[in-house]
């Protein structure tokens, strides 16, 4: 599959293979920036290469495995994320004010997409610990007595504990993006 290769050849270093996601998404996500969050060109460009890195970073750092979605679809996640960052740092503006609409092209993102995305901000949001532990679980639908050891738990109640404060910090995070999420819309 060519993700699982563009993923491959940037953990073992091809700076070529940024590159062309960068020539390859440029242009189209300055006009999506533009558009949907009326930044300058030169803020645009800025933030798409500070995304590029940040996904770099997530693919050499094994944040990043393997996505399910496109990855343009991915990029211009973490690219969305970005823009909502900088329009927050802007003291005079209303960020109820942004309509984060997406292009034709982009309107058609799957179930699988959606969960992947949703994985994405999991995994960047929680601890590692926290992340791993509610994968195994909810994602890979491993057992408690499982995930018990392969991630050097005491105890199953030590397990069940952790679940539940991770659950915790999950819905404290979920919250946050329905609030961000009403704003949009």
């Amino acid at each position: 599959m060519i993700k699982s290769k563009v993923l491959s050849n940037i953990r073992n270093g091809d700076e070529e293979e940024l590159g062309n996601l960068y020539l390859n998404y440029k242009e189209e996500f300055v006009k999506y920036a533009r558009k949907n969050f009326k930044v300058d060109v030169e803020t645009a460009k800025d933030l798409f290469t500070d995304l590029l890195l940040e996904f770099r970073s997530n693919v050499v750092s094994g944040k990043l495995q393997n996505i399910e979605s496109s990855i343009k679809t991915y990029l211009f996640g973490i690219g969305r994320n970005l823009l909502i960052q900088h329009i927050k740092k802007k003291p005079d503006e209303d960020i109820s004010n942004y309509k984060d609409k997406l292009s034709e092209e982009d309107v058609e993102i799957s179930q699988t997409e959606q969960s992947e995305i949703l994985l994405g901000l999991i995994e960047n949001h929680l601890p590692k610990r926290c992340y791993k532990l509610l994968k195994l679980y909810y994602y890979d639908h491993r057992s408690m007595k499982q995930i018990q050891s392969w991630l050097n738990y005491s105890s199953l109640d030590s397990v069940r504990n952790q679940k539940s404060k991770c659950m915790s910090q999950l819905k404290s995070m979920i919250k946050l993006v329905e609030v961000q999420y009403k704003l949009f819309n």
